[in-house]
């Protein structure tokens, strides 16, 4: 049986599984956590045990850690073909559970999911890093102000990584997908996708996208590991301003307005340094706690797996628009 709900003044144990390069970040950021303590470890790696304290358990099995009664809470950092089938077995004991994106790698899946734990009442918190940048709580906060969102522009992407194992649309579309999905709270009218012939690089791929919402918003995105540098912009533009985050850029949030005679300004605006891991974790462990917490359930993530499907057909069929 899983442990109970932990009282607010106790210490929260949580297990990882997958030590690899998103692992060790959950690693280094645990650490430094009050009230958070890493408590388990499913890696086949010997150079895990040198990462962490000697308190702290390595075991090569996945299901026995899922298994183990006394942890609070599970971080899923494995491979994506993993995500449902760890998902669902950790929900099966009612824990809780924050998974790396994508939810799982088909709609069926992800919405078994979503069903699972919504008749079970477990906490998931599918992890699309980049709704928790302080940049982007804030553009969510200037919408309210600004009025309705006119398009919305995205770029994000890198010279790699390339993995054998991995569908790079399926490895950095989820990060932009959630963007306009959460920004538009709202589901497309119509998909367009397709992959460029050639990339910057001549390795890779690069995708561009097309959401149309039934508004008239038109959200355009480019994606993928075919550039020859690393990209993370994000524009929303309204009537009259435009909010500009660029993760590459000195000044990370950007407003820029409008005026008379199509005259242009810019003006920055100041934002938390905070990681956006640590910004997730916290939420992970709040929703734990039983506390309010962002972004908790699994609706966002079947969206996005179902937008990744269609995309994926439309590029197999040569990027026709889908109604």
């Amino acid at each position: 049986m899983p442990t109970a709900t932990p009282n607010k003044a106790d210490v929260l144990n949580l297990a990882l599984i997958g030590a690899g390069p998103w692992g060790r970040n959950y690693i280094r950021t645990l650490a430094e956590m009050p009230g958070l303590r890493l408590s388990l470890i499913c890696s086949n790696n010997p150079e895990t045990a040198t990462l962490v304290p000697t308190d702290i358990q390595i075991n090569g099995d996945w299901k026995a850690v899922i298994a183990a009664s006394d942890i609070d809470g599970v971080i899923i950092a494995a491979p994506s073909k993993f995500h449902a089938e760890m998902t669902l077995a950790a929900i099966d004991r009612r824990l809780p559970v924050l998974i790396e994106k994508p939810l799982a790698l088909n709609l069926a899946d992800a919405e078994a999911v979503e069903e699972a734990a919504t008749k079970k009442d477990v906490p998931v918190l599918v992890h699309h890093v980049h709704l928790f940048q302080p940049g982007y709580a804030e553009i969510k906060k200037q919408v309210l102000a600004l009025g309705p969102i006119r398009s919305i522009k995205c770029k994000s992407g890198n010279a790699g990584p390339y993995r054998p194992d991995t569908d790079p649309l399926w490895d950095w579309g989820p990060h932009d997908i959630a963007f306009c999905l959460d920004l538009m709270a709202a589901n497309p009218a119509r998909i367009a996708a397709k992959n460029r012939d050639q990339t910057e690089t001549g390795r890779g791929v690069i995708f561009d996208i097309v959401l149309e919402f039934e508004n008239n918003v038109v959200a355009t995105i480019e994606t993928g590991n075919g550039y020859e540098a690393r990209h993370r912009r994000l524009e929303v533009e309204f009537e009259s301003e435009t909010l500009i985050l660029d993760d590459n850029a000195a000044q990370k949030l950007l407003r820029r307005s409008r005026g008379a005679g199509g005259t242009a300004s810019e003006s920055p605006i100041s934002i938390s340094d905070q990681p956006p891991l640590s910004i997730a974790v916290a939420n992970f462990a709040a929703a734990i706690r039983g506390e309010p917490a962002q972004y908790i359930g699994a609706r966002l993530g079947v969206e996005v797996v179902k937008v990744l499907e269609h995309c994926a057909t439309r590029i197999t069929g040569g990027g026709a628009a889908d109604g």
